[in-house]
């Protein structure tokens, strides 16, 4: 289509939906359940108030904020994780989405950290694609 008033897209664009991000309100309406997980997380995974434990190459707490907005916002029938260090965003990702309990795919060439089974009542839904099953998100067969 040569309309220059569409923007121009290559490959598949999901058509989820529109999300009106329009006023705080509707981004803050998540603070308290997300505060909440924050502090379940900082139990789970040990991490005292001075972030000892702290995993550095995973998500501070704004982005995690954002991630968990966007996800409990439109609700993705499947989460695809790239790289998952210590699994800090995994376990964010499973909590944020235990009501609609989504495909969760979890790609790393490295076998560490949280393993997606321990106190996950959504493990069924946890493909774990890591160490020895670890693949290139170009060669995993999608269907």
């Amino acid at each position: 289509d040569d309309d220059p008033s569409k923007p121009k897209t290559k490959g598949y664009v999901c058509n989820k939906g529109t999300i009106a991000w329009d006023t705080k309100v509707k981004i803050l309406s998540e603070l308290n359940s997300f505060i909440d997980m924050h502090h379940l997380r900082q139990k789970f995974f040990k991490i005292d108030i001075n972030n000892q434990g702290f995993n550095y190459g995973s998500f501070g707490m704004f982005h995690s904020f954002i991630l968990w907005v966007v996800l409990r916002k439109t609700k993705p029938t499947v989460v695809i994780e790239s790289g998952v260090a210590g699994g800090y965003t995994s376990w964010l990702i499973s909590k944020a989405t235990e009501e609609w309990n989504p495909l969760i795919v979890r790609i790393d060439p490295k076998l560490k950290g949280w393993d997606g089974m321990n106190l996950n009542p959504n493990a069924s839904k946890m493909v774990n694609l890591r160490g020895d099953e670890y693949q290139d998100l170009t060669e995993v067969d999608w269907d």
